[in-house]
């Protein structure tokens, strides 16, 4: 093998956060990598990145490692320990089998890291082991989050003699806390819960989801929870409330759970199709509703043409509902069908016409082979064989498609005859009407839909 082409050892490090180091890993790994000429090794560092809260697809040099293993540009990879590759066990399976389609050798330098196995099996084993390690250090932050904040609305933290941090309760606050927790528990209806969400929203200068954190939250009790709920007090916190009000406060809220999460989702809730203004033919602009109503559109040149959302949903519904009743399946099923069958005979001579060069091509080569082909001509030969085979694999693999879509056809269309819209849901609706929706025109007193798909029409649509 040239010096060009010589394959590389690659070391890859990971630091979860940007308070640790590197130390131990290369440490580790300058044992074994010291055998080798440093030109010879390519390094691979994600720091300050974390394996439990970025996906496999979001940490850089972990996948410009991988892309350097496909162009098979490495031989060996080595790693402190399975855990810098992975703490989820399926994104570590993925990166195994790559290191095996690819004959990686990998080595692992911690003094108790198991070696790398052939055995997927094992391996998968191993990579639940990383798995459930994380979740033990994910716990153990939250734990001690829980405990220790690092700022918590109402306190102040203050050393003491004994150099331990008290969590200190600040006076102007400490009383509106107790306010919205006693107000809180007192709540009977969607008005006294609007009332009293936006009223300490401006005492405290927090969101209504922030209010309704605050409301869950134990520490104020001077209390923290376990997994299973259960109550442990926190002697560094001086408590704002008392335990016994702050667990009538998660009864109240465990019966209002229906009512708050209609609260908190109104004003962001946005109709199925975005509108057009009937006078200048502009998208209309999305405005969130104050908490506990509803959002509205409103054109940004023609303030008079506007609709609450929920408004607007109800007709699309209707119309969709109406549109849909016009539809003819036998028009619908005719007209996909014979389309579809068009592209596969297309797709049908086009694949016969790659296996006649496929022929074509073998035949020459094995008679210019037999005469002493030149070499170069030779491999230009099984280049196009291949790419033709390949386009003949592509071609069967799209009339397989073609033919499960005549099915999906079918199917869709016994749906129509079945009386389906009964059975629809907001998520349906909001499919159907993208799908089948041109664009809906808001003029003062009225809404105009257009719609896609007239061809498969028994009568006029209705609007």
């Amino acid at each position: 093998m040239t010096e060009v082409n010589k394959k590389k050892i690659a070391e890859y490090q990971r630091v979860s956060s940007g308070g640790q180091d590197l130390l131990m890993q290369v440490s580790a790994n300058k044992q074994y990598l010291s055998r080798y000429n440093k030109h010879d090794i390519l390094k691979f560092i994600d720091y300050d990145v974390s394996a439990t809260k970025l996906t496999l697809e979001k940490r850089p040099s972990l996948n410009r490692l991988l892309q350097t293993i496909r162009e098979g540009k490495i031989s060996t990879v080595v790693i402190y320990e399975r855990d810098r590759l992975a703490r989820d066990v399926y994104e570590y399976i993925k990166i195994a089998k790559n290191f095996y389609q690819h004959n990686i050798e990998v080595v692992f330098t911690a003094s108790n890291a198991p070696p790398f196995s052939e055995d997927i099996f094992l391996e998968t084993w191993y990579g639940l082991y990383a798995q459930f390690e994380g979740q033990k250090i994910r716990t153990r932050l939250y734990d001690t989050q829980k405990r220790y904040p690092s700022k918590m609305i109402g306190y102040k933290k203050v050393k003491q003699k004994n150099e331990k941090t008290f969590y200190k309760a600040q006076k102007e606050i400490k009383t509106i806390l107790q306010n919205l927790f006693q107000e809180f528990s007192l709540i009977e209806s969607r008005e006294d819960l609007i009332e009293v969400i936006l009223t300490y929203q401006s005492k405290l200068s927090r969101t209504n989801e922030r209010i309704l954190d605050i409301l869950r939250t134990p520490f104020f009790a001077a209390h923290y929870t376990d997994s299973d709920g259960h109550f442990y007090p926190l002697e560094h916190v001086e408590a704002i409330i008392s335990l016994e009000l702050f667990k009538q406060v998660q009864k109240k809220r465990e019966s209002l759970e229906k009512m708050i999460d209609e609260v908190k989702l109104s004003p962001h809730k946005e109709a199925l199709i975005l509108p057009i203004c009937g006078v200048c033919m502009n998208e209309l602009t999305f405005q969130k509703g104050k908490i506990g109503q509803e959002g509205k559109y409103v054109c940004k040149k023609h303030k008079k043409i506007s609709i609450p959302s929920e408004e607007l949903d109800a007709h699309l519904k209707q119309s969709v509902k109406l549109y849909i009743q016009t539809l003819s399946p036998k028009k619908l099923e005719s007209l996909c069908i014979n389309s579809i069958n068009k592209v596969k005979q297309r797709l049908h001579q086009q694949g016969l016409l790659y296996k006649k060069k496929i022929e074509e091509k073998c035949i020459e080569t094995c008679i210019q082979n037999h005469i002493k082909m030149a070499q170069k001509t030779l491999n230009k030969n099984i280049i196009e064989i291949k790419l033709l085979r390949d386009k003949l694999i592509k071609t069967d693999d799209q009339l397989t498609a073609l033919e499960m879509l005549k099915e999906e056809v079918t199917y869709i269309t016994s749906l129509l005859k079945d009386n389906f819209l009964n059975k629809l849901n907001n998520t349906d609706y909001k499919d159907l009407a993208n799908l089948l929706i041109d664009k809906a025109i808001l003029q003062d007193d009225s809404l105009m839909v257009h719609y896609y798909f007239n061809e498969f029409q028994d009568r006029g649509p209705n609007k």
